[in-house]
């Protein structure tokens, strides 16, 4: 069986006033912080870490992003934190780390399993059906492994309930379904993830499925290509199967892939230490006059701390004050912090690659620091950098769309054609609106375009300035709301923003000879023209006596998440 990476909840216990009583516990993949105790985290630790094991084993499939995971020991002091009322536990990811918290009450419960494994399959290269990571998570949820077997697939009698209760979806809606269709959802979910990995005549087709939707095959042709019927037959081949469902005993995977708890570090946190990662966390789950009160304390408390200081930076960064950022910021560094988040922060400010470098130096794994520099390096023409930039955010975050598509441009730019398209097919398969469909389909038709043919320079020959790309003698800047291909030639409609007094206004210009139109992209993202109705900030220049287009130059916005 192959599989990919998952989503984590775990448990962290105690009174965030009692700051002194806080731990740190982590392993390479996992970092728990908590007040309820070390054995509480010994435990969820090796848990994770058991389970992380199972999947890289049947999978192939890991992931360098870390996961810190806090754990109250107090109820009430976790719901200060939480961000839906009705969760026991939850899962957020941010630009460079993801977050599990629950409390110790629900620690060890597959609750907390059910929420790591998300986040495994968030970080899995392969884009699973909907329905899978809902069901892998729950069916993985309840697993216990001992020395020598593992015990997988235990029953969920909610889930027998619902089904024995409720009408089921069909195989259409299950594939096109999410959490929103409740209970029976999770629950035919679950089922049919567990019937296809544990019940003989289905189980033996699993790794094939997995193998064709990693190659972008359609879910439902990789469905009959690897059980031989299609997904309606399976389901019904399911309302016999939940009659008899039970769990099943294997053998466990090696017991050197996991981390010996003894080399587990262990850290008891200071006052300010304790109190700053809560700020954080406070800051990162939107609870904006938690996290203040949070920051001030650890700086009144703590004036020469160079920690709070940064801490100091990022609130004034949330509050939207990026002078005072930028000044905490400095101060931090000045005083010798070394905190590849805060280095990164200050980068954005101040439009810095060497910042950039720098985080990295930090922690090699800051993905979206190898995304900018792999598209600022793109820009640059240093293709080689740019291409070793984005193989890296990649894999360190594999279902971002956009780092997808910058390494597949990069690649193409580079001349590496072949390259390109395999990136366009990883874009296409991470994409989740349908205009990254579009560009995606459009990186890969620039990928499949045969290059022109570069011939030696010979001297003393002089080339025509017919030949050379024609230079426009006007120029406009707003926004391309329309490309309409049903005339000839293609027209572009450009709206351009209103002055004192007055109504914005369209220009018409047109594309007489595409492969005579030069395409720029200011930050190394590629853009290729797609038919219909647009929004996005362009400069052209053009012909004034004709409308004829020679040059346009996309502005995309890259949002970073604070």
């Amino acid at each position: 069986m192959r599989w990919g990476t998952l989503c984590v909840l775990a448990v962290i216990a105690g009174k965030a006033s009692t700051a002194s009583t806080w731990i740190r516990i982590s392993s390479p993949s996992v970092e728990i912080v908590t007040d309820s105790g070390e054995s509480t985290a010994r435990a969820v630790l090796n848990r994770f870490e058991m389970l992380r094991r199972v999947f890289r084993e049947s999978y192939a499939a890991d992931s360098a992003a870390p996961v810190r995971v806090f754990i109250f020991a107090s109820e009430h002091e976790f719901e200060k934190f939480r961000t839906d009322p009705a969760a026991a536990a939850f899962y957020k990811a941010d630009e460079d780390r993801d977050f599990i918290v629950l409390h110790e009450g629900i620690a060890l419960k597959h609750f907390a399993a059910h929420e790591y494994l998300h986040m495994v399959v968030r970080h899995s290269s392969a884009v699973l059906p909907r329905w899978m990571e809902e069901g892998v998570p729950e069916f993985y949820s309840t697993l216990s492994v001992s020395t020598e077997t593992m015990h997988v697939g235990e029953v969920i009698e909610p889930y027998l309930h619902w089904l024995a209760s409720q009408l089921w979806m069909d195989a259409e809606d299950l594939a096109l379904g999410t959490p929103r269709d409740g209970s029976i959802f999770y629950a035919e979910s679950w089922a049919l993830v567990h019937m296809l990995s544990l019940s003989p005549g289905w189980s033996e087709g699993m790794p094939e499925f997995l193998k064709l939707l990693t190659a972008g095959t359609e879910q439902d042709e990789a469905f009959t290509k690897a059980f031989g019927v299609p997904m309606e037959d399976a389901l019904v081949a399911l309302r016999i199967y939940v009659k008899r469902l039970q769990h099943v005993t294997l053998p466990a995977p090696p017991i050197q892939a996991i981390e010996a708890p003894e080399k587990y570090q262990v850290t008891r946190l200071s006052p300010i230490d304790s109190t700053l990662l809560l700020a954080d966390l406070a800051l990162h789950t939107e609870h904006r006059d938690l996290a203040r009160s949070l920051f001030l304390r650890a700086a009144k408390d703590n004036p020469q701390s160079p920690a709070a200081a940064a801490g100091l930076g990022a609130l004034a960064l949330a509050e939207d004050r990026k002078e005072d950022a930028h000044r905490e910021w400095e101060r931090a560094i000045a005083m010798g912090y070394r905190d590849a988040n805060t280095y990164f922060q200050l980068a954005m400010l101040k439009n810095d690659n060497s910042l950039l470098e720098k985080t990295l130096a930090i922690d090699p794994n800051f993905a979206v620091a190898h995304f900018l520099l792999g598209v600022r390096a793109t820009d640059d023409g240093n293709f080689p950098a740019a291409i070793e930039h984005l193989r890296q955010a990649v894999a360190i975050r594999p279902r971002r769309f956009s780092f997808w598509h910058a390494l597949g441009y990069a690649q193409v730019k580079s001349g590496d054609r072949q390259g390109g398209a395999e990136s366009a097919r990883r874009a296409a398969l991470t994409a989740s609106t349908g205009q990254e469909e579009e560009i995606a389909a459009a990186l890969t038709l620039l990928a499949a375009e045969t290059p022109t043919t570069v011939h030696e320079k010979r001297p003393g020959v002089i080339t025509p300035q017919s030949w050379q790309n024609r230079k426009g003698d006007a120029r406009v800047e707003g926004t391309l709301t329309e490309v309409n291909c049903d005339s000839l030639p293609v027209r572009l409609l450009v709206s351009v923003g209103a002055a004192k007094g007055k109504e914005a206004k369209t220009i018409e210009l047109s594309v007489e000879d595409p492969t005579g139109v030069v395409l720029v992209n200011a930050e190394g993202i590629s853009t290729t023209l797609v038919c219909g109705e647009q929004s996005r900030l362009v400069a052209v220049e053009y012909l004034a006596a004709t409308k004829e287009i020679t040059r346009i130059e996309f502005k995309p916005v890259v949002i970073i998440k604070r």
